[in-house]
């Protein structure tokens, strides 16, 4: 730990494409006051190791292509305050708590490539006010919640290869949005107040 402790005043650090399965118990001391970004993508982690929940500064954090099985409350509650983009795409988790309507301050959150174990979306994201991406692409998704339409900054939506046969038409609340990416779902139109809005509307390629 020694060697760690000389990189306390680090921002940003990248541990990706490692055979990590954890991390040291005084990680998220050493690093609680100053570290900003943190990946930890393509490793070996079957949970999100409890030590980032200290990092009371952390903004950005990746944890792609693990083996994650749960989306712990405790990320929500912990780094509520700080935590403005979170990427756990491409692991094994099965539902996204409630509590995740406490993370106020995202502004891009990446939930994709889960087929196998996604079991569905809570409504709660969409009081996710200051979200401005959101990517569920290939999430065996059957239907979308309305709440979502609630995403009044939402820039780009990623909704592709999923089995949708629709969208709600409240998506037409979205404002702001740009992008709406629907490619790859059984669904033949998106509602008239969707288009209204302005966004490009990426539409092709059914999946039937």
């Amino acid at each position: 730990m020694t060697h760690l402790k000389k990189l306390d005043a680090l921002e940003s650090l990248d541990l990706t494409a490692n055979e990590l399965y954890g991390l040291p118990t005084e990680f998220g001391q050493i690093f609680k006051a100053r570290l900003k970004k943190l990946a930890i993508g393509r490793c070996r982690l079957v949970f999100v190791p409890p030590e980032v929940f200290q990092l009371d500064k952390l903004e950005k954090l990746s944890l792609y292509r693990n083996y994650i099985v749960k989306f712990p409350g405790r990320l929500a509650t912990r780094l509520k305050g700080s935590l403005r983009e979170l990427n756990l795409s491409g692991n094994r988790i099965e539902t996204i708590p409630p509590e995740i309507q406490q993370m106020e301050r995202l502004t891009r959150l990446l939930l994709s490539d889960m087929a196998h174990t996604l079991t569905g979306v809570p409504k709660e994201l969409g009081d996710l006010k200051n979200l401005e991406y959101l990517n569920l692409h290939d999430t065996n998704l059957h239907e979308v919640p309305k709440e979502l339409g609630k995403l009044a900054n939402l820039r780009e939506l990623v909704l592709s290869k999923n089995w949708l046969l629709e969208v709600p038409k409240e998506f037409g609340g979205m404002n702001k949005l740009e992008t709406l990416n629907v490619r790859n779902n059984p669904m033949l139109s998106v509602p008239r107040a969707v288009h209204e809005t302005g966004a490009t509307v990426l539409f092709a390629h059914y999946r039937w």
